[in-house]
């Protein structure tokens, strides 16, 4: 008997449920006919929004990852030419050096986290689409011995060599595929 959630083959919080329009759930309808648990879409990431010419070589990389939160620039370069008498000359130029770098940094910053705040959640709801791509499969192969079950109530209890991290209420519950839309649909029988 599996008494720990983290046990089981497979589990999603629904409170981390990503708010985007590709997803539906029944926490946030008061349709209650069709019975829906959950619907979701297969959300379509946006690309970064490229930063301009003149800042592209100032920029740390990953710019384009949602991996990556905060976007810094490079504070100097060194350039090396060689003057008239032919020796080595080595200057410093500073990003701040110039002011329409810095205020294109600014305006393109504020374009990215736009970006990056528009797109994280949906990214979030494509790793909840992969995922339940990928249970979908796996129940359909796996019928006979697995389940997808949806809990409430949960109880978390210490005894002797015992410990119990569970939903206390079990629904069995079905995933469908709209090939339709393409999404994926929760609900009850």
């Amino acid at each position: 008997v599996i008494t720990l959630i983290e046990k089981q083959e497979w589990s999603y919080n629904l409170l981390d449920l990503p708010s985007i329009n590709e997803l539906r759930s029944i926490y946030e309808t008061q349709d209650f006919n069709e019975l829906k648990i959950l619907e979701i879409e297969r959300p379509t990431l946006l690309p970064c929004p490229p930063p301009t010419k003149e800042i592209e070589d100032w920029i740390d990389t990953g710019w384009e990852s949602l991996s990556v939160e905060e976007i810094l620039y490079i504070e100097n370069k060194k350039n090396t030419s060689t003057n008239q008498e032919g020796n080595i000359v080595e200057e410093v130029e500073y990003f701040t050096d110039n002011a329409e770098r810095v205020e294109g940094y600014e305006d393109w910053i504020k374009l990215r986290e736009q970006w990056y705040k528009t797109e994280k959640p949906k990214e979030i709801g494509l790793n909840l689409y992969n995922q339940l791509f990928s249970l979908y499969s796996r129940l359909k192969r796996e019928a006979e011995s697995l389940e997808l079950m949806l809990g409430d109530g949960l109880i978390r209890w210490s005894i002797e060599e015992r410990i119990i991290d569970h939903p206390l209420i079990l629904q069995k519950i079905n995933l469908k595929f709209n090939s339709d839309k393409p999404s994926f649909i929760i609900d009850c029988d």
